[in-house]
């Protein structure tokens, strides 16, 4: 990156996709950032600028062994960031480095025991919601909307004449004939689903 894209860069501010920080920051707060970007769409962090966009520089020596360590142990999964230096006029040097989007979403902070999903709104990082974590989670394949739970429903929300329909032409069984086995069919065919003793119809099964 050249000196004058990052003058660009600083010009227009703080955004979604980059983000200034002091060489003062803490590991955590560079790793929470870091997670914030892998989870969103990647973005660029400008280490050596403050939140006003001047330019104070970086000394420290091993930044770059530093910011790479904290990527490694972390940040869950790694990451292998972007990382370069770069001498602006004023002879302040500037680290520059960039996330790509994540491949292994969601990624997460692990500090004191405790793992700490981190994404991206606007200008700023968070914490997800449970609501915000279960849609990485879908988005990474992990979890899907079909085989959710829908609480508050039972079996007998089920339309009997379609599944009858349903496992008849494409399973080649019989329903009727199965009797007390129903919902166990029901269950490793991921229509229902079992949770806390309970069996509650999924949304594929709704």
């Amino acid at each position: 990156m050249t000196k004058i894209e990052i003058q660009e860069m600083i010009g227009n501010g703080e955004s979604s996709g980059v983000e200034f920080k002091e060489e003062g920051i803490s590991s955590l707060d560079l790793a929470e950032e870091i997670v914030a970007f892998s989870n969103f769409k990647g973005g660029t962090i400008l280490i050596g600028v403050d939140d006003e966009g001047s330019i104070s520089g970086i000394k420290r020596r091993d930044l770059e062994e530093w910011v790479m360590n904290i990527c490694r142990d972390m940040v869950k999964p790694a990451i292998i960031p972007y990382y370069e230096q770069v001498k602006m006029d004023g002879g302040q040097i500037v680290a520059v480095v960039r996330i790509d989007q994540g491949i292994s979403k969601p990624y997460y902070v692990e500090s004191h025991g405790r793992k700490k999903y981190m994404i991206r709104v606007g200008s700023t990082k968070r914490e997800a919601t449970r609501d915000e974590l279960g849609r990485l989670f879908q988005e990474a394949g992990i979890v899907h909307y079909d085989i959710s739970p829908i609480f508050g429903s039972s079996i007998d929300d089920l339309d009997w004449q379609k599944l009858k329909e349903y496992f008849l032409t494409t399973r080649g069984v019989n329903i009727e004939e199965m009797k007390g086995r129903i919902n166990q069919l029901l269950i490793n065919t991921e229509l229902m689903v079992s949770r806390e003793e309970r069996v509650f119809p999924t949304a594929a099964g709704i």
